[in-house]
């Protein structure tokens, strides 16, 4: 009767040991694997919820604009601009102006009121949840004037912003700061019963620009809060995964302003800061084993005698190629998220630090080469003008519009158009002496000036015009920065807005000389 020998013996204890010691390395890669798909996940979610936190403060900037635009905002002309917004936005409780008025004034506020046709109006200030009851005097007030839409949030209408410490708080820190501030975590009055919510103040100067500016009053966004935060990431959100949103760097429950729950543990957890109305908050992801279905991995099939190895092998080769293709779908995944962050996201050209790192390489390649190298800094003129006229989404159209002109108009692989800042453009031109640069800038120049921008308050705008700056660098030059380069392009453009704006004016190392 054959007997099995000690060596025998040893041969298949080593070949256990070996397969549960591979068994082991490629699990704990797997796990790795399927934590780092949880925090890229997570990271994506985080860029859409700042997205929408960003078009939320659009939103109150564009209202601030039609407000400088208008000699006077009627009630009937506020409900006009903002009811297509509302109608975009559902989650958007209410749209409201609050004037400033001292106590002197309150009385003429409320007849104002009265002759509109809203005869029951005074100045009021909440009693209890539901309950309003006459406002008490103080030396100012801050009362919703404005409110649409007015069905559902009629006990608004009137409330004095300063009579409640957390909104008068959020309001005295946006006035003395001159930004957009959102209030902590509060109830909206005019829900019944009461719901959790946001108010974001948009501090109104009356288009003073200077520090001792006189407030006018806010525009106020009113935002049922769950129902922000669930548009913005419930569609990103996957099986598996727990969010949830705290006011400050404190994860407790008092600080807690929303939860999304699709895990029942919290294995893993990823969180980050962000900032949103000029607040900091917490966002903090966590999940469990049901995320993507869990560990993605094949366990080896152990078995006696010679088939012990071949299995062993079959299930190396499966785990391999099971972790080649996850692998390959997370280096897709950082590449996009590395491609996200080196581009401007309203513009899609490169964005200041991908500039900064490109005119960094081709500075290196040019002393290295001693190939020429030319620079473009342009800007949009009286973007303000133009911004203030048809607020900021058609601002946003022109710089879209420009951005496009420089995509198609460098044409090699290896120039580089970026938004360098605000209305203001780079091009990177390696191999480019003056002549080949002047012709590009002169380029840019007469395609930007035959641009036909429209809007919907006209059918075309008038001609929007770009002045440049250009700068090169003639072959083998040595030590010269980006920052000298960038500051002799930025004085060149300084000097074609001085000379009457839309045209080139070129300057060449070493020896400055201005060519309008």
């Amino acid at each position: 009767m054959p007997t099995i020998t000690k060596i025998t013996l040893r041969m298949m204890a080593c070949g256990l040991i070996l397969s549960a010691l591979i068994f082991k390395i490629v699990y704990d890669h797997q796990v790795d694997l399927w934590k780092k798909d949880f925090v890229n996940q997570s990271q994506k979610t985080i860029i859409k919820l700042e997205a929408e936190m960003k078009n939320n403060e659009r939103i109150l900037l564009d209202i601030l604009s039609f407000y400088d635009a208008s000699n006077n905002v009627t009630r009937e002309s506020f409900k006009s601009y903002v009811s297509p917004i509302l109608k975009r936005n559902i989650f958007i409780q209410a749209l409201e102006w609050a004037p400033r008025i001292s106590i002197d004034n309150r009385k003429k506020m409320e007849e104002r009121a009265h002759s509109e046709g809203f005869v029951h109006f005074q100045f009021t200030e909440r009693l209890k949840p539901g309950t309003m009851i006459q406002a008490g005097e103080r030396p100012e007030y801050y009362p919703v004037y404005f409110v649409e839409p007015l069905v559902g949030n009629e006990l608004a209408l009137g409330f004095d912003l300063s009579s409640e410490s957390k909104r008068f708080k959020a309001l005295v820190g946006s006035k003395e700061s001159g930004e957009i501030l959102a209030t902590n975590k509060i109830h909206l009055v005019q829900s019944q019963p009461e719901k959790d919510g946001l108010l974001v103040f948009a501090p109104y100067y009356g288009g003073i620009a200077h520090r001792d500016r006189k407030l006018k009053g806010f525009v106020v966004g009113v935002y049922r809060l769950e129902d922000m935060v669930n548009h913005a990431v419930n569609p990103y959100l996957e099986k598996g995964m727990n969010l949830k949103l705290f006011d400050g760097k404190k994860l407790t429950s008092e600080n807690k302003l929303f939860e999304l729950s699709k895990a029942d543990a919290d294995l893993i957890s990823y969180k980050k800061e962000i900032l949103a109305f000029g607040k900091s908050w917490i966002v903090l992801f966590q999940g469990d084993k049901s995320f993507q279905d869990g560990v993605k991995w094949h366990p080896p099939i152990a078995s006696a005698g010679g088939l012990l190895l071949l299995f062993l092998l079959i299930s190396i080769v499966f785990e391999i190629n099971d972790f080649r293709i996850r692998h390959k779908v997370l280096f897709e995944s950082n590449q996009q998220l590395e491609q996200l962050s080196n581009l401007d996201s309203l513009t899609g050209l490169a964005n200041r630090r991908c500039f900064d790192e490109n005119l960094g390489k081709e500075l290196n390649r040019s002393s290295r080469d001693k190939t020429p190298l030319s620079l473009i800094l342009l800007d949009v003129d009286y973007f303000k003008e133009f911004n203030d006229t048809y607020g900021h989404l058609v601002g946003d159209e022109c710089l879209k519009q420009i951005a496009e002109v420089l995509q198609r108009s460098v044409e090699r692989s290896h120039d580089l158009a970026a938004r360098y800042g605000g209305e203001e453009f780079a091009v990177i031109l390696p191999s480019t002496d003056f002549n080949g640069g002047l012709i590009i800038a002169e380029r840019l120049r007469a395609l930007v000036e035959n641009l036909k921008l429209k809007s919907s308050k006209k059918s075309v705008i008038q001609r929007i015009t770009i002045s440049l700056g250009l700068v090169s660098i003639s072959q083998g030059q040595k030590n010269i920065t980006s920052k000298a380069l960038i500051d002799q392009a930025d004085k060149a453009l300084y000097e074609a807005k001085k000379q009457g704006k839309n045209r080139v004016v070129h300057l060449e190392f070493p020896i400055p000389s201005l060519t309008p």
